[in-house]
């Protein structure tokens, strides 16, 4: 059997996102680090809704992500495929 994903068969897609951005000035194994972190938060919900339509007590999947920046450069450059495709 073939496992095909594609855009029109998403039960859940992808209806807001909220990012942060924070700099990273050490850690306990480093003592200086000074690296920008920016932290992605994304939410998913029907075809069609926004995040505009939720009311407070409702609610969505969600997931989140930290990246550097040649990995937020990455994360950019395969969603533009990937909205490419659909």
């Amino acid at each position: 059997m073939e496992n095909n994903l594609s855009c029109q068969n998403s039960i859940q897609e992808l209806i807001g996102f909220d990012w942060s951005m924070k700099a990273v000035i050490g850690s306990s194994s480093l003592a200086t680090l000074q690296q920008p972190l920016v932290g992605v938060d994304f939410y998913l919900g029907e075809p069609g809704k926004s995040v505009n339509d939720l009311k407070p007590d409702t609610s969505t999947d969600s997931f989140s992500i930290e990246m550097n920046q040649n990995e937020l450069k990455n994360l950019i450059s395969v969603l533009e495929k990937a909205v490419g495709n659909c």
